[in-house]
C-alpha cells in the first residue's frame, strides 16, 4: 500500500500568484466573471444574446418535457453550451467552484511532483483543460461527449502545443494512462446506475500512485458510497483527502461549497461516511474567517484564495 500520511491541508493548494492567475485568465480570456458583464460577452461575441434566448427556450422546453419529476435531457442545452459566449454568461454562476477546482487540480500535480498526463473528464468546451496547459509543463488530456463542445475547445486552445482534446464519452477506454484524473461537475448529469463503471474506468486510466480528483455533490452520500465501493476496491483507489471547493458566488450570489476528494491509485482506505463533515472542516474553522474580512474581495471569497493566503502566512512563519 501506498504511504497514506495525511498531509496538512494547505499543502495541496497552489500559492497566490498561481490562484490570481488562474483568477485573470477566467476573467479577462473566458469572461467569466463573479458576474455576468453582458456587455463585455456581447462585445467579443455578438450574437451571445440571440443563444441566450435560445438556450432558454430549449431549456424550459426540456423542463416541460421531463414533467415535475422527471430527468431533464440536458444534450441539447451542452450543444448550445458550446458557443463561449453563451458558456461564460451561463458558467458565471459557478466561477468560483471552477476556479477552486482548476487551482485544486495545479496543486495536486505539484503536491506529489506528477510529470505524467492529466485528464480533464467531462472538459466540455476546454475552460480548465486550456488553463491546466498553460500553468503546468505536463500533457493535458480534455475529454468530453459533446462534439461542439470539443470543436470550440480545440479552436480556442490553438498555442498550447501540451493540450489535447478528444470526444468520448464516460465510462472511456484508452491506451493513455494519466498521474492525475479531474473530473468536475460530470457525475450529476449521469445517472447513478452508470457510476460504478465510471470510478472503474477512471481507475484504470490511472498509473500507479496516481490521483482521481472527483467533484461532486454525490461523494457525501453514504448510498452513493455504498453503490460504488466494491468498485472503488477493484480499482485500487484509495481515499487520500477531502475538501471543499467554492464560497461565495452564483445568480444571486451566496455561500456555497461542492466537496471534493482525492482518490489514490494503490491506497485502499474507504471513503469515510462522514465524508460532508470532514470536508466541511476546513470551511467553518479557517474559511468563515476569511470571508467575513470586511476588507475582502467579493471575488476573493472562494477556497482557493483562503488556502493560498494561508499557506503564504505559514511559509513566512516558518522562514
Amino acid at each position: 500500500m501506498l504511504n497514506s500520511t495525511r498531509t496538512e491541508t494547505v499543502e495541496y493548494w497552489p500559492d497566490e500568484q498561481t490562484v490570481r492567475s488562474i483568477d485573470a485568465i477566467l476573467r479577462d480570456e473566458w469572461l467569466l466573471d463573479l458576474h455576468p458583464d453582458i456587455a463585455r460577452i456581447s462585445a467579443k461575441y455578438p450574437e451571445t444574446e440571440d443563444v441566450v434566448s435560445r438556450y432558454d427556450e430549449v431549456h424550459e422546453r426540456a423542463v416541460r418535457k421531463a414533467g415535475p419529476n422527471g430527468k431533464v435531457d440536458e444534450r441539447e442545452m451542452f450543444r448550445l453550451l458550446a458557443h463561449p459566449g453563451l458558456f461564460a454568461f451561463a458558467a458565471a454562476a459557478r466561477r468560483h467552484i471552477v476556479l477552486d477546482g482548476i487551482a485544486f487540480a495545479i496543486g495536486v500535480l505539484r503536491h506529489f511532483a506528477f510529470n505524467g498526463a492529466v485528464l480533464d473528464a467531462g472538459c466540455h468546451i476546454g475552460v480548465s483543460t486550456s488553463i491546466l496547459g498553460r500553468l503546468a509543463t505536463n500533457k493535458i488530456v480534455g475529454l468530453d461527449p459533446v462534439g461542439p463542445a470539443i470543436d470550440r475547445a480545440k479552436k480556442l486552445s490553438v498555442g498550447l502545443p501540451n493540450v489535447e482534446f478528444i470526444r468520448g464519452m464516460l465510462p472511456w477506454k484508452s491506451p493513455m494512462q494519466f498521474d492525475l484524473v479531474f473530473c468536475q461537475d460530470v457525475l450529476h448529469h449521469i445517472p447513478q446506475t452508470s457510476h460504478p463503471n465510471i470510478i472503474a474506468s477512471l481507475g484504470g486510466l490511472l498509473n500507479e500512485g496516481g490521483v482521481l480528483l472527483l467533484s461532486a455533490d454525490d461523494v457525501i452520500d453514504p448510498a452513493w458510497i455504498n453503490l460504488t465501493a466494491a468498485a472503488l476496491r477493484d480499482a485500487r483507489l484509495g481515499y487520500a483527502r477531502a475538501d471543499v471547493l467554492g464560497g461565495f458566488g452564483g445568480n444571486p450570489p451566496e455561500f456555497k461549497a461542492s466537496t471534493a476528494v482525492l482518490l489514490r491509485k494503490g491506497d485502499t482506505a474507504p471513503i469515510p461516511s462522514d465524508l460532508a463533515s470532514i470536508s466541511a472542516r476546513e470551511w467553518d474553522l479557517h474559511f468563515k474567517d476569511f470571508a467575513n474580512t470586511t476588507d475582502r474581495p467579493a471575488r476573493e471569497k472562494t477556497q482557493a484564495f483562503e488556502r493560498s493566503s494561508r499557506r503564504t502566512r505559514r511559509q513566512v512563519e516558518k522562514a
